[in-house]
Order: structure tokens, then sequence, then C-alpha cells
């Protein structure tokens, strides 16, 4: 946070008022689970947004994005949609919504910064949304019920239809608490709290360092060719329901005559609402095994079935397979977003520490190793 009031001051020549981290939504298992109105497992991680204010005299708000290396501005209350305005549409949406409501504020100076993939990933817009009402909530007094927040959230996202926050991410924003996972689901609109703390000092999260944007053309095209799928079945009768019933083998079956594409594709569906499903048991019950093999299996599946990977992810793949001690790993992120989540028993880390050493000679850049700790809602701090 030094970094951040420094930084904010080289900007604007004066220093923030206020400074606080927007913590990461990230999905641990259930990626694609919307488009069957499945579960999944969702928390906050460290890696997001580090927002600071300062007022100004007039009704301007400009911001500058350094993980975009962009700058914006506009006035208050008169916001209107600009496309070249890109990211900073977002920042707009939701304050557009203020200012239907006549809600009167001051001018801001606003930083924004990034800590890691959160920083340029699907849940940016859930980000800047409650990095931005959370600050000026805070700075012009305003009580804003997390209900209302998320009635806002999902009115703003008509304000620029490329910018669109899941309910799913503001929700974890505004409820998370510290050391809990939420299995969330899409139909209740809401996530059931599960302690975490049995599995803390085992679980890790390793980063390849990838940009966002590597996988993202597969993931869009892999979420429309399941999408069209999924259509196809309901137009036969086959409800969501009846898709979320499938095991792995009936999922084959039902559709052995489809294409070998669109085969893979309803099956990595089925296999992930099959694993979030045991998923969830094993955490319960703290068999940190049996967890550790659902990761592989859903794993064995984002490659197989949804083909979402690269050479750098294939390799840190291979070397947690090949070491002893490592009992599960799988690809999480708001988008697969180049970072897994590893669980290992007490005598694995250091030696897939050194394997992950490797990484740089052959890639030329980093992995980055680090405790899975899920985090609290700064909105449940403030309370």
């Amino acid at each position: 946070m030094v970094d951040q009031v420094e930084n904010h001051k080289k900007e604007f020549g004066e220093a923030p008022i206020l400074s606080f981290d927007v913590p990461q939504p990230t999905v641990l298992m259930g990626q694609f689970s919307d488009l069957i109105e499945s579960n999944c497992l969702l928390c906050l991680t460290d890696q997001g947004l580090s927002l600071s204010f300062s007022p100004r005299e007039d009704n301007i708000i400009r911001v500058v994005n350094t993980v975009r290396q962009d700058k914006k501005k506009f006035s208050y209350p008169n916001i209107k949609y600009r496309r070249e305005d890109r990211w900073a549409n977002a920042v707009k949406a939701i304050l557009s919504e203020l200012a239907k409501m006549n809600i009167k504020i001051k001018g801001y100076n606003i930083l924004v910064s990034g800590r890691g993939a959160g920083a340029d990933s699907w849940s940016l817009t859930a980000s800047l949304y409650f990095g931005i009402l959370h600050g000026i909530s805070i700075l012009e007094g305003l009580d804003l019920s997390k209900e209302k927040i998320l009635e806002m959230s999902h009115n703003a996202n008509s304000f620029a239809p490329s910018y669109q926050a899941k309910k799913r991410d503001v929700w974890i924003l505004l409820n998370a608490k510290p050391g809990k996972v939420y299995y969330w689901s899409e139909r209740k609109g809401t996530g059931e709290e599960i302690p975490y703390h049995g599995f803390e000092k085992q679980s890790y999260i390793v980063s390849s360092s990838l940009p966002f944007s590597v996988l993202t053309p597969e993931e869009d095209e892999f979420r429309i060719e399941a999408k069209d799928v999924v259509s196809e079945m309901e137009s036969k009768s086959i409800t969501l329901s009846d898709i979320r019933k499938l095991s792995e083998k009936e999922a084959r079956s039902m559709v052995s005559r489809y294409p070998d594409r669109e085969r893979r594709c309803l099956t990595h569906l089925v296999v992930e609402n099959e694993c979030c499903q045991k998923a969830k048991d094993y955490i319960e019950k703290e068999d940190l095994a049996s967890f550790g093999k659902s990761l592989f299996s859903l794993q064995r599946s984002i490659v197989g079935n949804a083909e979402l990977t690269s050479p750098e992810l294939d390799w840190i793949w291979r070397r947690g397979q090949e070491c002893d001690g490592v009992l599960g790993m799988c690809l999480i992120g708001i988008g697969i977003a180049g970072s897994f989540l590893v669980v290992v028993d007490g005598r694995a880390f250091n030696l897939y520490a050194r394997k992950e050493e490797e990484y740089e000679r052959i890639f030329g850049f980093r992995s980055v190793l680090r405790p899975f700790v899920p985090l609290g809602s700064p909105f449940e701090e403030r309370q």
C-alpha cells in the first residue's frame, strides 16, 4: 500500500485520502457452471486491484489505470458511454447508477493499480464496480446495503456491453470471510460458506506469470461451443437439470454421434459439475487426499476435453504429476488465468518448489509460488 500512496502522489501531485486493496474473485472449480446453472467453488485471493482516491475542487472524475497504462476523465453526473474509453466505461457504468439516484458527489482523482493476474482478468469489471462504490461510499458517507450494491452492479451491466460483472463476483466481494470458500449456486444466486482451515498449510497457488490474454480466445471459443451444445440439448427436451444429473459416462453416451469437439464440450461441463460437488464434500470432511484427486480429475478434463492449455501450463501440470506428495492441482481463476491451485502433503513443498525453479530457465520468466489463503471482503471489514 506504500507504493500505491507514492504512485498516487507522483500521478496527481498529492497524497490520497483513502487507499485500499480489492481482492481477486477466484473460481477454484466450476468456471463454466453458469452454462448449466450448476455450482462452483468461489473465494477471494490476494491478487486483484489497489485503489486510491483524492478529492478535487470540480466535478471531474479522473482515473489512471496503471494496469492498462491508460488514463481517462469525465464529468459527474453527466456520464456518457464512449466506446474508445474501453475499461473506463466500467467506472462510468457504476457511477452512472449513483447519478440515477440523484446522489451528489465531489470530483475525485482515482489511481487503479494491479496486483498480479487479477488486475487484468474477467473479474476486472466486478472489482472496479466494487472498488469505486466502496471508496465513494466511505468518502461521501453513503449507506449502501449489499443488496443495493448487487442491484446497482446488475443495472450497470447495461451501460457497456463489453464490460459485464457476474453476480457471483460482486457477491463474493461483498460477503467473503477470511479462511472461507463458498459453494456458489447459479440457480439460487447465493453461496454456502465452507471453512478451509484444515487445508491452508498444504495449499499453494502457482502462477505461470502468463498474460491473461494468452488463453482468452480459446476460452471464449470453448464457452460459445459449449453454450451451443447445451442449447441443442434443450431443443431436444433435455433440461439443464437432466444435464446436471449426468455422469461422465452417460454424457459421452448421450452425444456419441456428435462431432468430437461437441462431445468434449458437454463432457467437460459434466465432469466439472461432478468434481465440484465432490470437492465440496471433501473440504467439509477435511479429506485432503480426496480433494486433491478431484482437482486432478478436473484438470485432466480442462486439458483433454476443454483443451485449455499452453506450453507453460503443460509444463507446470506435468511437473506436478511427477512430484511425489503433490496430491492434486487444477487451473483456477475468473477465466482460466494461468494459475494452479496445488495441494501437497507435508514433504512435497520443497521438492515441488525446486522443480518450479526450472521454469524460468526454460521459458525466460518466473512462475510464482505462494500460499493459498482465502481472504475476507473489505466490505465486511468496514461493518
